[in-house]
């Protein structure tokens, strides 16, 4: 298992077994574990914010372009028009498998 907490540059504030968070564009990150993974049959959990954003805020989702792996994950965080961008919180995600 692994959790975190992170801001738009992938700053961590708190965490459980995640050793970086990789800024790839906005509303995109790749989160690196400290302890893999047994396989990528984990599930994934992300969300945030944009309280000041008329139509509500944002929802996350793992890349659609780039699968999960044992030693990482990249995730995004979409509007509410789908569009990948970053929120205006900070982004929380959990990790649940077996590693």
């Amino acid at each position: 298992k692994a959790w975190v907490v992170f801001n738009t540059a992938g700053t961590i504030s708190d965490d459980l077994n995640v050793s970086s968070v990789t800024d790839t564009g906005a509303g995109d990150w790749t989160v690196n574990f400290a302890t893999s993974f047994a396989n990528t049959n984990y599930a994934v959990s992300v969300t945030s914010s944009n309280p000041a954003t008329a139509g509500g805020g944002t929802w996350g989702s793992t890349s659609s372009t780039t699968p999960p792996a044992t030693g990482s994950c990249r995730i995004h965080t979409l509007n509410h028009d789908g569009n990948v961008t970053d929120p205006s919180e900070n982004v929380r995600a959990i990790f649940i498998g077996n590693n």
